[in-house]
């Protein structure tokens, strides 16, 4: 699968993706049509400075690109995605993507995370679930607790767009003895989601074994400090 995400992106350079959004200065970058434009001057910049990046040719300006960005850049991406995400992700057999805009977002700043195809998100918890905030482990969480991460991504020419939508759920106890009773959710760049236990429970697998990794802490990832 990630694979996969590795080769799709890199198939990204050079070809058109679909982003609607005015032009907009926010906080003296300019974005039109959800382009960064200076990202690829930015690049170069980069690669003069780190030659080792030079003889790998594409790759090596994906590598800078991920070293570039300025918080900046992702504060007017994301300014400029904004609306396009929610319609995205707002499919009407799921009820977290009408409301999670509604809950606290723990991040300031978005945040690399390569399981989000590579790109950059935010997380937003309901009241049940805000204890995440504190960014460490303290104790289980309680039935209802709801952690949502959602994603945009970059291309070489400074153009993004948006990226998946994942989020857990906390259920009853005995719900699910391998998730730790997380009910886990993917809503995809086209609408279309999967769901464990419902709707294409299948493709859920995989989330279920990345958090594995993390049994000692109620299988939750946190923030990187």
């Amino acid at each position: 699968m990630f694979q996969y995400r590795i080769l799709k992106r890199f198939s990204w350079a050079g070809k058109a993706i679909l982003a609607s959004c005015p032009y907009l200065f926010i906080n003296s970058v300019a974005v039109a049509n959800c382009i960064v434009p200076e990202i690829p001057k930015k690049i170069d910049n980069y690669i003069k400075e780190n030659t080792y990046l030079q003889s790998k040719k594409k790759s090596g300006r994906w590598i800078a690109l991920d070293k570039v960005i300025s918080a900046r850049d992702l504060e007017a991406a994301y300014e400029c995605l904004s609306d396009k995400m929610l319609k995205t992700y707002q499919n009407k057999q799921l009820d977290v993507p009408q409301k999670y805009r509604n809950w606290k977002r723990v991040n300031d700043v978005s945040f690399y995370a390569p399981a989000n195809d590579f790109g950059w998100v935010n997380v937003f918890v309901n009241r049940e679930a805000e204890k995440y905030s504190l960014n460490q482990y303290t104790s289980e969480f309680k039935e209802g607790s709801i952690i949502v991460k959602e994603g945009y991504t970059f291309d070489i020419s400074g153009r993004s767009d948006i990226g998946p939508l994942f989020y857990m759920e906390k259920m009853k106890q005995g719900y699910n003895e391998e998730s730790s009773d997380w009910k886990f959710t993917e809503v995809d760049v086209d609408g279309t989601y999967a769901e464990m236990g419902g709707h294409n429970s299948e493709l859920t697998i995989r989330c279920v074994k990345c958090h594995t990794r993390r049994k000692d802490s109620d299988f939750l990832f946190f923030l990187k400090k």
